[in-house]
């Protein structure tokens, strides 16, 4: 396994914050009855997955990714610019791989933290 640094964590998620924290004011302007359905059918699905991946049902990671993904996708469609989808999802897979491995490590150590070097 690659060693998880803090600090790119910590970058990967202030990137990630800011590209989606970009993205909701232009796609509430753009807003239409597709990217709404998009939003809603997609947030719906997250839901449903999370509960029983909370539930402890591990095989429905990859559901859970693939709608993630799709949620946060129609949001950036909604900016419609031609670099943020091909750039967010460069920082959107980097995140959810450390999403994933802490997940991992969190439930096979519970009382062990996440290595994580300086």
């Amino acid at each position: 396994m690659r060693p998880v640094y803090k600090s790119d964590l910590t970058e990967i998620a202030n990137l990630h914050i800011l590209l989606e924290c970009s993205t909701p004011e232009t796609a509430i302007a753009a807003w239409d009855a597709g990217l709404g359905r998009n939003l809603v059918g997609a947030h719906d699905k997250i839901d449903k997955v999370e509960q029983q991946m909370l539930a402890g049902d591990e095989t429905q990671i990859d559901c859970w990714k693939s709608y993630d993904w799709e949620f946060h996708f129609a949001l950036i469609q909604a900016y419609n610019s031609q670099n943020l989808p091909s750039l967010h999802a460069t920082i959107f897979d980097k995140y959810l791989r450390y999403q994933i491995m802490l997940l991992h490590l969190s439930r096979r150590n519970r009382d062990v933290q996440a290595p994580f070097y300086a």
